[in-house]
């Protein structure tokens, strides 16, 4: 694991590269000072114990799910979530997010709608990891994080995103009764749709104001802000919708 502000215990082990139990293969992720993991206890060499969600380093805003607020020096499991559901993790600053069996769960720092949950009655900081309801009729293969939106791909490769949208980086303009206090916020996941018809989305990536995806058939579009021609394009302004990036339309991108 690999982050400036994280400290591993002697009493678990993440599992072996290409570990498998039951058929699931458990992945570990690290980002932005805090880390989130799946690992097994162990007694000795030969004894092992059930799988855990270990998560450590920065939790201030609640982003490592253990119900606190506060940093931690040493993995702690995540007690409201069932190990043996957990499919993948992601995590970035302030937010983290869980793909399991039953759907996808978001935690952390709920500002701007990044954790995809109703405005109403929603504290400042969710600690535990919560169920996004929007999304729980939807197949999600993939969920990714930005510091301040997010990302879901669905088994039919469609891309739901949702958070912040200053910059355009959602794809799409917010609906209505989905908005929190600004057209600029989408509190509620939303398809993306304009810019991608008839694409199969297979992988995505969030950064702090750009969104970028990989098609099946190898092409590749980015939206939102434009600095330092992030989008792969020479002009600076920044792009509402999906846009193939140029010089790759001959290239097939895995």
């Amino acid at each position: 694991v690999n982050t400036s502000h994280s400290a591993m215990s002697t009493l678990w082990k993440p599992v072996p590269n290409g570990g498998d139990d039951q058929g699931r293969n458990y992945t570990r992720l690290a980002a932005m000072g805090a880390a989130i993991l799946v690992g097994y206890k162990y007694l000795d060499e030969n004894t092992w114990l059930e799988p855990q969600v270990f998560a450590f380093g920065s939790g201030q805003f609640g982003q490592l799910g253990t119900g606190g607020e506060s940093d931690l020096a040493m993995p702690h499991p995540i007690a409201e979530i069932d190990p043996q559901k957990v499919i993948s993790m992601n995590a970035s600053g302030r937010v983290s997010a869980l793909l399991c069996d039953d759907g996808v769960y978001t935690f952390g720092q709920a500002k701007d709608g990044v954790l995809g949950h109703p405005s109403s009655g929603v504290p400042q900081n969710v600690p535990i990891p919560t169920l996004v309801e929007e999304l729980f009729d939807e197949k999600i293969v993939r969920v990714k994080c930005g510091e301040g939106h997010m990302a879901a791909i669905t088994e039919k490769g469609e891309l739901f995103t949702w958070g912040k949208n200053f910059y355009g980086q959602l794809g799409h303009a917010p609906k209505e009764g989905k908005v929190s206090g600004s057209s600029r916020i989408g509190e509620l996941p939303e398809k993306v749709t304009k810019g991608l018809e008839g694409k199969k989305v297979i992988d995505a990536a969030c950064s702090y104001h750009t969104t970028i995806c990989l098609c099946e058939d190898g092409t590749v579009y980015s939206w939102g802000e434009n600095k330092s021609a992030t989008l792969g394009r020479e002009d600076c302004r920044k792009s509402e919708y999906p846009t193939q990036v140029l010089g790759l339309e001959n290239e097939k991108i895995v």
